[in-house]
C-alpha cells in the first residue's frame, strides 16, 4: 500500500471524485535552480475515461489534489484535455489533462496602466494581483517583507512582474490551495524545519532517499554584481576576495528596488552570499513507501499546507566518496517533483544552500552560529 494518499475531485461547482479513475500524475512546484524564474507549475493526469470522465474538465474549472491524512490541498485550473480512445470504446479509453495552478494561471492574466504606489514589495504584488481582470487565487504578502518596491506605473504579464519582485525580494515562496505564500528574506530564520533528509533508515525526523545529486556553482558563482532597479540609477558591489581567488564573474539583476541603498545592500549581499564557484546544489529522490508515517505527514505539509511554510529548511545528510563519516548541511527547498501512480508516489526535491537565503539571527541555533552566515546583508 502506498504511504501517500490522495484524492483528486473537483471543487466548483459541484463536487466531482474523480480518485479512483486516476492511473497516474506528475506535478512540479517551485523550481530546480536558484537562478531559475518561476513559471507556476503543471499537474498532468492521466485518468481511465470509459465513463466519459472528461466531461467533467471544462476550461478553468477548478480541480483539488486532496491529501487526506493531513487535510493539506493544491487548487488547480483545467486548461486542456487529450483524448486517447480505444476504437469502438472496446478497450480502456483515456485522457490526459492539464492543470495549472495558482501561480501559472494568474501569472498569464495581463494588465495595462496599473498604478502602484510605493510599498513593501511583496505588499505591492499583493496589490497588482488583486488587480488583474480575471483574478485567480490570491498572493499572500507574508507579514510584508523586508524590501521596499519604487512606486510604478506597469502594463505587462502578472507572472513577469512576480519574478521582479522575486529578484528584488529574494526570499522563498510556497504555494498551497489557490494561494502564492512568501517568505521574506529576513523571515527564512523561523523556516527551520528540525527535519533531515538522510541516506540512513528513516524515522519520525528523516526521510530516507534511494537517488542523490549534486553539483558545483561552477561557473553560476557571481563576485561582481550590478543590480538595475526600475529608473534609478544601477548599483554595484564587488567582492574582491573572491576576485582575486577566482577571477570577475559578473552578474546583472533587474529590480523594483525603491532606492540606490536598498539596491546597494542587495547587491553587496548577493556578492558576498554567491561569491563561491565550490558551492553545491542538490537533489534527493525518495519513494513514500516505508517512510514513516509521521515524517510523510511533516514533509506533505511542506509544500501542500500553510503550516509547511515554518518548514523550508532542511538538513541533508550524505556521505562524500572516501570520507569515514557523514556531512550534514541546512539547505533550502527550491522546487518539489511529485510522481504518483495508485501503488506509490516518488518525490524529488531541489536544494540551494541555505547560505543563499541566510540573515545572520542572534535568536537562532542555525542562524545565530558566528563564522556561518554573512554578517550585514
Amino acid at each position: 500500500m502506498p504511504q501517500v494518499d490522495w484524492q483528486l475531485y473537483r471543487g466548483v461547482p459541484s463536487v466531482v471524485d474523480v480518485t479512483t479513475d486516476v492511473l497516474s500524475f506528475s506535478y512540479m512546484q517551485g523550481r530546480q535552480n536558484y537562478l531559475d524564474q518561476y513559471s507556476g507549475g503543471t499537474l498532468s493526469v492521466t485518468l481511465k475515461n470509459q465513463a466519459n470522465v472528461a466531461q467533467y474538465f471544462t476550461f478553468n474549472s477548478i480541480w483539488r489534489l486532496n491529501n487526506p491524512t493531513t487535510g493539506s490541498e493544491l487548487d488547480f485550473w483545467c486548461q486542456d484535455v487529450v483524448f486517447n480512445d480505444y476504437p469502438g470504446n472496446t478497450g480502456l479509453s483515456t485522457i490526459t489533462v492539464s492543470l495549472v495552478d495558482v501561480l501559472a494561471r494568474n501569472g498569464r492574466n495581463v494588465v495595462s496602466n496599473v498604478v502602484l504606489a510605493q510599498a513593501q514589495a511583496l505588499q505591492q504584488l499583493q496589490t497588482l494581483w488583486r488587480t488583474a481582470p480575471y483574478q485567480i487565487g490570491d498572493v499572500d504578502g507574508g507579514g510584508g517583507g523586508s524590501s521596499t518596491a519604487a512606486g510604478i506605473t506597469y502594463s505587462g504579464s502578472m507572472l513577469n512582474y512576480f519574478n521582479l519582485i522575486d529578484q528584488t525580494e529574494k526570499g522563498l515562496w510556497s504555494f498551497y490551495g489557490g494561494i502564492a505564500y512568501s517568505i521574506p528574506r529576513n523571515g527564512v530564520n523561523a523556516t527551520v524545519s528540525g527535519f533531515s533528509f538522510t541516506r540512513n533508515a528513516t524515522s519520525a525526523t528523516a526521510i530516507s532517499y534511494y537517488a542523490f545529486g549534486h553539483d558545483k556553482a561552477g561557473l553560476n558563482f557571481m563576485n561582481n554584481v550590478q543590480v538595475n532597479p526600475n529608473g534609478l540609477a544601477s548599483q554595484t558591489a564587488t567582492n574582491t576576495a573572491s576576485v582575486t581567488a577566482y577571477g570577475n564573474a559578473q552578474q546583472s539583476v533587474s529590480t523594483v528596488d525603491a532606492t540606490t541603498t536598498q539596491a546597494l545592500s542587495l547587491a553587496e549581499w548577493l556578492s558576498n552570499s554567491q561569491a563561491d564557484p565550490e558551492a553545491q546544489t542538490w537533489s534527493i529522490t525518495f519513494l513514500d513507501l516505508a517512510q514513516n508515517a509521521t515524517i510523510m505527514d511533516r514533509f506533505i505539509e511542506t509544500f501542500m499546507n500553510i503550516i509547511g511554510t515554518g518548514r523550508r529548511l532542511w538538513d541533508l545528510v550524505y556521505r562524500v566518496p572516501g570520507a569515514g563519516s557523514d556531512t550534514t548541511v541546512v539547505v533550502a527547498i527550491e522546487g518539489i517533483s511529485v510522481n504518483s501512480t495508485p501503488e506509490r508516489t516518488d518525490f524529488t526535491v531541489y536544494f540551494s544552500p541555505a547560505t543563499y537565503y541566510q540573515f545572520f539571527t542572534l535568536d537562532s541555533s542555525t542562524l545565530g552560529i558566528l563564522d556561518t552566515s554573512r554578517l550585514g546583508w
